[in-house]
């Protein structure tokens, strides 16, 4: 006895060979793409961490698997992306994380807390952002008391 499965372009071909009766079965495949851009440095989405989910996907999964009031659990849950879309969509949940810079994000975010461990929790400045307030109006005090501003 033998299966064999082969590609056509309606689904898949299964060839059964059984007591040398050859039975052929199309079996057609339904299949869904669903297409999200990454989440990139420069999205207001984005914290610090090598693979977060992007907000949307994170929405259609949680709508798609839970209703209103139902809590939502992520074992893994990096910088709480999906803990945060639970929140905004009426769901509780609980996120799991190792990895402690990554907690401190998820309190911040979720606004659970502040502080941690004595520091206060504020978003990393990113670079661009940092460029950008440079070329802000600054004001500067010389020492002959006269102030100056620049907009370097």
């Amino acid at each position: 006895m033998f299966i064999l499965c082969l590609p056509s372009n309606s689904g898949l071909v299964n060839l059964h060979n059984a007591s040398k009766q050859v039975v052929i079965l199309l079996l057609i495949i339904r299949y869904n793409v669903w297409k999200f851009s990454r989440v990139r440095y420069r999205m207001d989405e984005y914290e610090n961490h090598p693979t977060q989910k992007p907000i949307a996907l994170l929405e259609r999964i949680v709508k798609a698997s839970s209703n209103a009031d139902d809590t939502v659990l992520d074992p893994f849950s990096g910088t709480f992306t999906t803990s945060y879309v639970a929140k905004k969509l009426g769901r509780k949940s609980i996120g799991i994380e190792i990895d402690e810079e990554y907690v401190k994000i998820g309190l911040r975010r979720l606004k659970i807390a502040t502080h941690y461990k004595g520091e206060k929790l504020e978003r990393t400045s990113r670079t661009y952002e940092m460029r950008n307030a440079k070329k802000q109006l600054t004001f500067l005090e010389n020492p002959h008391g006269t102030r100056l501003y620049t907009t370097d």
